[in-house]
């Protein structure tokens, strides 16, 4: 395989911007994802766990330009969430304690024992493999398509991982005897 150079490389990463690509919402509301287009937004809703918009309670197929910001947005979402909790539990037990400055000591303590950081590969990987389902369609793929060859900055992109993940639509369950 070959090493994409140029314009060439240039053609393929628009072409796979624009895959369809199906995330799901783990949370219990909707989110809100704006795209900012030149100074015109553009809003995208991605229905909360319980909710079904169409494709699947939870789900939306959107291109992959745009499941990727909803990925990095709602991962970030969900760590300073669960931050948030354990800072608030932790406020109640020192405020129980009859600790000085609860703020400060709860924050201090929390990053210092059990604080997690939103770029933290360990915590971020479990929910992309929820977060992102896989590819739904591939654009463009009636042309002849040159493979890209991987090249290893040193940094790794956290979709690199997910890029050729598939969606596998689940089967149906059949309720025996429904009509009894």
């Amino acid at each position: 395989m070959t090493e994409l150079q140029g314009e060439a490389w240039h053609n393929e990463q628009r072409r796979k911007s624009q895959d369809l690509i199906r995330v799901f919402n783990p949370t219990d509301e909707d989110y809100v994802l704006i795209w900012d287009e030149g100074g015109a937004q553009s809003k995208f809703i991605i229905p909360n766990q319980n909710k079904d918009m169409g494709w699947g309670k939870g789900q939306r197929v959107m291109q992959r330009y745009l499941a990727q910001k909803y990925t990095r947005e709602i991962i970030t979402k969900i760590i300073n969430t669960r931050q948030d909790v354990k800072l608030e539990e932790l406020k109640k037990k020192l405020q129980k304690q009859g600790a000085t400055n609860i703020p400060f000591n709860a924050n201090s303590e929390l990053m210092s024992t059990q604080g997690v950081r939103t770029d933290d590969p360990q915590v971020r990987q479990p929910l992309e493999d929820i977060i992102w389902m896989g590819i739904e369609e591939e654009f463009g793929m009636d042309r002849e398509i040159i493979q890209p060859q991987a090249v290893k900055t040193g940094m790794e992109d956290p979709f690199e991982r997910l890029e050729n993940k598939r969606y596998v639509k689940p089967e149906p369950v059949m309720e025996e005897n429904a009509n009894a």
